[in-house]
C-alpha cells in the first residue's frame, strides 16, 4: 500500500499492522502530511464541528517527586525556580478563568506530596460547589486508586495522564527504575474503571523513540 492508501485506511478502520505503522513513520513525505491533515480535518468537523473548546489550565505546583529524564521539572533539576500555589491562589485563578468564559478547568502540577488528597478534595469540592456548570479536570500524575477514588467521589469528571510510550525498554530509558509502565498502566486503568474521562497518549519525538 501507499502512504495514502495507509493514512485512508487508517481514516476508515481506525487501525494499521505494525509493519504499516513502520511503513508510514519511516517515509512520509509533506504530501502525505498534507493528506493525512486533511483527512483528520474532514473527520474532526464531522463530529465536532465548527465548535472550538476551551480549557482553563491552572499549573499549581511544579514541584515534582520524579526524575524524569526528559522533563524540565524533574527533581534533580536544581535550577528551576519552584513554586506552589495556595489553595486560594488555584481558586482565585478559577474565578479569573470563569469571568473570561472557561468552563472546564484543568488542575495540574507534579507529583507534589504536599497536595494530599485531602487537600485536592477540599479544592475540587470548592470549585465544583462555586462553578457547577464547569468540569474539573486533573493531572497529578500516579496515585494509589484510593487516591482516585476520594477525588472522583469529590467532583472530579477527567484524568490526564500520558503514558508517554507503550514499549517497556523505551519506557526505561526515559525514566529512573523507579517508575514502571505497569504502574503507569495500571492508574490509566483504575482511572477508567472508577469513571473518570480519562485521557491518555504518546510523546512523539522523544528520546530513543523509533519507528
Amino acid at each position: 500500500m501507499t502512504n495514502k492508501e495507509l493514512i485512508a485506511r487508517l481514516s476508515r478502520e481506525h487501525r494499521l499492522e505494525e509493519g504499516q505503522w513502520a511503513q508510514l513513520f519511516a517515509t512520509y513525505t509533506k504530501a502525505d502530511l498534507d493528506f493525512a491533515m486533511g483527512v483528520a480535518r474532514e473527520m474532526t468537523v464531522a463530529r465536532f464541528g465548527k465548535r472550538i473548546y476551551f480549557r482553563g489550565i491552572v499549573e499549581f505546583s511544579n514541584i515534582c517527586k520524579n526524575d524524569c529524564y526528559y522533563c524540565g521539572i524533574r527533581c534533580s533539576n536544581h535550577k528551576v525556580s519552584r513554586y506552589r500555589l495556595t489553595p486560594e491562589d488555584i481558586l482565585e485563578c478559577c474565578r479569573e478563568g470563569y469571568d473570561s468564559g472557561f468552563r472546564t478547568f484543568v488542575l495540574q502540577g507534579g507529583e507534589d506530596g504536599w497536595f494530599t488528597d485531602e487537600r485536592m478534595c477540599a479544592i475540587i469540592r470548592a470549585v465544583k460547589e462555586t462553578y457547577p456548570d464547569c468540569a474539573v479536570t486533573l493531572s497529578l500524575g500516579e496515585r494509589s486508586r484510593e487516591s482516585y477514588e476520594v477525588m472522583f467521589r469529590a467532583g472530579a469528571d477527567r484524568y490526564l495522564l500520558r503514558h508517554e510510550t507503550a514499549d517497556e525498554t523505551h519506557y526505561r530509558h526515559l525514566h529512573p527504575a523507579s517508575q514502571t509502565l505497569e504502574n503507569r498502566m495500571r492508574c490509566l486503568k483504575d482511572l477508567k474503571e472508577i469513571g473518570y474521562q480519562t485521557g491518555c497518549g504518546f510523546m512523539v519525538g522523544s528520546p530513543g523513540q523509533t519507528p
